[in-house]
């Protein structure tokens, strides 16, 4: 956060890829208010939510616990919510499930209908690819026989410094 909040979108690859040991080929960025766009345009995402949220620093709708499907709307204050004991960890968790799914509704979907919604997603991502990129990777994915999905927090620890709380990644245990 503090790459892109200092540096923008060139800090936070930076950052990742120094931290990481990685090479970041591309990137792709949603804003909140393209989210709602984005999984509205997919018909929603279907979610294993790990406990109710009604945050209304986080939106206006309350999130039931279960398995369901979520709205743009819902899907939202599931990625946003910091109600929980483990605030932004748990945050973090849900954007990652929240991935996940729409990854897996998108890879789901008839090969045919996904230059339509890759064009509909266009207006809500910023990257640095292009939608014919995007169409590409998509069609490679999906004719694809197996593919894994890997989603993890990192180790870290908290801290605070001159009043201010951090997360600090644990770089020896990363390593």
């Amino acid at each position: 956060n503090a790459a892109y909040n200092y540096k923008g979108t060139a800090g936070s690859i930076q950052a990742a890829s120094d931290l990481l040991g990685v090479s970041i080929s591309n990137y792709a960025e949603i804003d909140f208010a393209g989210l709602v766009d984005l999984i509205d345009a997919v018909g929603g995402v279907d979610i294993d939510v790990p406990m109710r949220i009604e945050d209304a620093d986080a939106g206006d709708v309350t999130v039931e616990a279960g398995q369901q499907t979520l709205d743009g709307e819902h899907a939202l204050v599931f990625a946003r919510s910091r109600s929980y004991t483990t605030a932004d960890f748990q945050r973090t968790t849900n954007q990652r499930l929240l991935v996940e799914a729409f990854v897996d509704k998108v890879m789901g979907m008839p090969a045919p209908e996904l230059p339509g919604i890759i064009q509909t997603a266009a207006g809500a991502v910023t990257t640095d690819m292009t939608v014919s990129d995007i169409i590409g990777y998509a069609t490679k994915f999906k004719n694809a026989d197996d593919i894994t999905m890997y989603s993890v927090l990192m180790p870290l620890t908290t801290a605070q410094v001159d009043g201010v709380d951090y997360v600090v990644c644990d770089t020896e245990t990363l390593a």
